[in-house]
């Protein structure tokens, strides 16, 4: 057969995953048949396109080579889909900071984060406040290996949250204002319970009625304090007897 050129529609986002790490899937098809191809080689990124974002995948050589090769990577990449994972500002610095363990786990799968920052509504408050930034995970690769890919990210995510010394994050609360001469008492007797965790407090602004409790630490040693916290504040709502105890509020 004569000397052919075929042109495939490929969306972006799919490009790396079709032609293989490095290239291995064209290599391997390279040396199988009488072809080569062209493609915009600064699109293998991992940067996340829109699904209709498009480009030109050029296969060209021997005709009956260029016909099958062509239907091959058309059939792979039908099989091709994309699953976006919303999550925290936070947890995406995680997979950053771990990307290469995280790919070595998730392969075949690919994994890319989003750049892309997404609105939400806030409660506005100075201290307190619902994190208003959040960021896309895209998981590339066919269904099964998504699926496996997820269960795997949420295993690791899981098991490097178990080190304490490996994770370091916030949680706030709401104290009743009537116990704003007791906060200092509170954080020392926190400080004994839970030494890892730091505590700082702030008093409420108009019209906020709560004062603003900030931890930070491991993730380990704020569900110790959580529950330390919530046995020392309502140990003296009951004593002082300000409220009734399913008023302390957590967030």
């Amino acid at each position: 057969m004569p000397f052919l050129i075929m042109t495939l529609k490929v969306p972006k986002v799919f490009l790396k995953k079709l032609i293989g790490y490095q290239e291995k899937v064209l290599l391997q098809l390279k040396r199988n048949n009488e072809v080569n191809f062209s493609y915009e080689e600064r699109l293998v990124t991992d940067m996340v396109y829109a699904l209709d974002e498009t480009t030109a995948f050029r296969i060209f050589g021997k005709g009956r080579d260029v016909v099958k090769v062509a239907s091959y990577l058309q059939a792979e990449l039908d099989k091709l889909c994309i699953r976006t994972l919303s999550v925290t500002k936070e947890e995406s610095k995680f997979i950053l900071d771990n990307i290469k363990e995280v790919k070595s786990q998730i392969d075949p799968c690919e994994i890319r984060v989003k750049r892309h920052v997404k609105d939400k509504n806030d409660i506005k408050h100075p201290f307190f406040f619902v994190p208003n930034q959040s960021r896309d995970v895209a998981l590339i690769g066919m269904s099964s290996e998504i699926e496996r890919a997820e269960q795997r990210l949420y295993e690791f995510y899981a098991y490097r949250l178990d080190k304490p010394d490996l994770t370091h994050t916030s949680l706030s609360f709401l104290i009743p204002a009537q116990l704003r001469d007791e906060m200092y008492e509170i954080k020392k007797q926190l400080s004994r319970m839970v030494p890892e965790v730091v505590a700082l407090h702030f008093l409420p602004q108009r019209p906020r009625r709560h004062i603003t409790l900030f931890l930070t630490g491991s993730w380990k040693s704020l569900i110790e304090a959580k529950h330390a916290l919530t046995q020392i504040t309502n140990d003296k709502i009951k004593r002082a007897s300000l409220l009734p105890l399913q008023s302390f509020e957590e967030f």
